[in-house]
């Protein structure tokens, strides 16, 4: 990420883990046009503890049902309403980046006063620990299958 001066959310406007948040994710080293809803991996503190850098999984409206196996589906009506999604939504397990918490990246949604929509209900929790355990397997099977020389 290139640097330069971005508008930090101030402190008390933190998200935490699995919490989702509204995103310009970005496709180059500039915020994205399209915003989306990202889902919130982890967090680190930067620049003698003062900034935020957040680490987000790319969330999209396109289910793509063959990536069931792979990746987080939200689709339950009450699992959506817990996370502040206005329609279902996948989060691709597989598109990660770290962005400095900034209005820049992550923009308030039209009636927000904050870019943190929601947070992953129980259920979809759940679901995400299954999902790290299938991914974590398939992993560890593919590095024994691959044996150089």
């Amino acid at each position: 990420m290139a640097r330069r001066a971005w508008t930090y959310w101030p402190a008390h406007i933190s998200p935490v883990p699995l919490d989702v948040v509204w995103c310009a994710f970005p496709l180059e080293e500039k915020p994205g046009v399209k915003e989306r809803p990202a889902l919130v991996r982890s967090l680190q503190l930067y620049a003698q503890q003062t900034k935020l850098l957040v680490e987000v999984t790319y969330g999209s409206s396109k289910i793509k049902p063959n990536r069931r196996e792979v990746d987080l589906i939200i689709a339950n009506y009450e699992e959506m309403i817990a996370a502040g999604l206005p329609q279902a939504t996948r989060f691709d397990l597989d598109r990660n980046i770290t962005l400095p918490w900034c209005k820049e990246f992550f923009p308030c949604r039209e009636g927000d006063s904050t870019p943190i929509v929601g947070h992953l209900a129980p259920r979809s929790v759940e679901q995400l620990e299954r999902l790290k355990g299938i991914r974590a397997r398939a992993s560890a099977v593919a590095r024994k299958e691959f044996k150089p020389g």
